[in-house]
């Protein structure tokens, strides 16, 4: 064990890898893969613990564990993540409203994150920001935690801090937040951290849960393995007594029971923790080229192509597209026409198109007929009235054109049928203006964890089994919703 290079100060994370490392299997798998990433080294390798945690995201399967870390440093290449927080602009909106700031740090000296998501107007983001920049965003304060923050807290400490503490507050959530599309980006965030900051969860505190929790949560739980769901508490309406546990009274702010507050006075400490709000419809995204786009009746059950052509012998030429629904979402792929064949040049996805226009701008690989397909057949109902713009252009218009590297690392890959969404958005209850939550059903409080009191005063949660719900066990068979499972953290 000499050679493995742990922080001098030990803490439980620290034991709990050394303690691994013993085994002769786990310390093995370890050195294997040590030796076999050679190739696609990093500087942060030299930290050992940065590919402990991989290991330990996939119970040190080291065939598991390599894939993963390779898929990782792809992405990282593909979506320019070494330099995102350098180059990143975060939107105002987002800065304003997308709920969520760390404040203090917990008795570990791990910071702490905290989430008032139920304050959130998941309609009113989506309206005033594309979903790829706002999940560019959220990835943006990821990197600004893993890679920047962690790294200076080990350095202060001494310790092998490498996770955060969570406390997502879940007062007024209810029939908005059941909204399709941001369970959806929501299931997306999930999967995409899960896979690229494992072991990053240090302990995660749900406070003021609705009855409609445990079916949000089955939904989403297949994107947890099961060392993250255990690391899930939910508390019941004495949870600032367990939150002091873990965290001291001048850290935790005074909205949740401790003694932090803003300079002037404000116990919910805005300065650090953004609580949302509605969002002002001066926000809101419209068509780019109003006067310029043509309407169109799609059909359910139906599909409209409109299509340009590239000339040959010109410059470099862009196709630039804009376009909105009056009714929901619609399929939207860009196809170059190769004689009988159609060549994918901006791949297939399922488009929030009814919220906000959705627009882009591809730079074109070759000359010809390029044909936009609109779909409408994956709904039984309804018919859509579609405005839309499709040009070819010369100039970027001040746009950065499509990287298609960056649009399949960002393709949406989790979701949920319309029959689904109907049923949780019913069941959601009232929204934010209904009142106090009155804290969680016991359905709710046993969906994740039960905590207990151990007799040296700090609480012990051992994870109770997750209560099935009817609606999401009927959704599981009928294939309504696909994930994928992997292992890490949200932030």
């Amino acid at each position: 064990m000499s050679d493995f290079k742990f922080p001098p100060n030990q803490n439980a994370y620290s034991q709990m890898a050394e303690g691994d490392l013993r085994d002769p299997k786990k310390r093995a798998a370890f050195e294997a893969l040590r030796r076999n990433v050679r190739d696609v080294w990093r500087p942060e390798f030299e930290d050992d613990f940065q590919l402990y945690r991989f290991l330990r995201a996939r119970e040190f399967d080291l065939a598991k564990s390599e894939l993963m870390l390779r898929n990782h440093i792809r992405w990282r290449k593909e979506l320019r993540i070494d330099d995102i927080v350098d180059r990143f602009q975060e939107k105002e909106v987002i800065t304003k409203y997308y709920t969520g700031g760390l404040c203090g740090e917990d008795k570990e000296g791990r910071p702490v994150y905290y989430d008032p998501i139920g304050c959130i107007d998941p309609q009113g983001i989506a309206k005033s920001v594309s979903r790829e920049e706002l999940f560019l965003s959220q990835i943006c304060r990821a990197e600004k935690i893993v890679t920047h923050l962690l790294p200076q807290v080990r350095a202060r400490t001494g310790k092998a801090i490498y996770g955060v503490t969570f406390v997502y507050d879940l007062q007024h959530f209810g029939k908005k937040h059941m909204w399709r599309p941001s369970l959806e980006f929501y299931g997306d965030l999930t999967r995409t951290c899960e896979q690229n900051y494992p072991e990053t969860i240090g302990i995660v505190f749900i406070i003021n849960a609705p009855a409609i929790f445990p079916v949000v949560f089955n939904l989403l739980k297949p994107l947890f393995n099961p060392a993250t769901q255990a690391k899930i508490h939910v508390l019941g309406k004495d949870y600032q007594r367990t939150l002091l546990q873990y965290i001291d009274a001048d850290q935790l702010p005074a909205v949740y029971g401790g003694e932090r507050r803003d300079p002037d006075g404000d116990p919910r400490c805005l300065n650090e923790i953004c609580f949302g709000g509605l969002v002002p419809e001066s926000f809101y995204l419209q068509p780019k080229y109003p006067d310029c786009m043509q309407s169109q009746h799609i059909g359910r059950r139906s599909k409209f192509r409109a299509a340009v052509t590239v000339p040959a012998g010109q410059p470099q030429r862009y196709i630039e597209w804009d376009f909105v629904t009056s009714d929901g979402d619609l399929g939207f792929e860009l196809t170059f026409k190769d004689g009988k064949e159609r060549l994918s040049v901006y791949p297939y996805r399922k488009v929030n198109c009814g919220t906000c226009p959705f627009s882009g701008l591809l730079a074109c690989p070759r000359p010809g007929v390029y044909e936009a397909t609109f779909d409408n057949s994956f709904s039984w109902l309804r018919t859509k009235k579609l405005r839309y713009y499709l040009e070819v252009v010369t100039d970027l218009r001040g746009q950065e054109p499509i990287d298609p590297a960056v649009l399949a690392n960002l393709a949406p890959s989790f979701h949920v049928s319309e029959s689904v969404a109907d049923r949780l958005e019913q069941q959601g209850g009232a929204d934010e203006d209904s009142g106090e939550a009155d804290g969680p059903s016991a359905a709710a409080s046993a969906a994740v964890a039960t905590p207990s009191f151990s007799s040296n005063g700090k609480t012990d949660f051992q994870a109770a089994p997750t209560v099935t719900d009817q609606d999401a066990s009927d959704a599981e068979s009928e294939d309504s919703f696909k994930t994928v499972s992997s292992s890490g953290s949200r932030h």
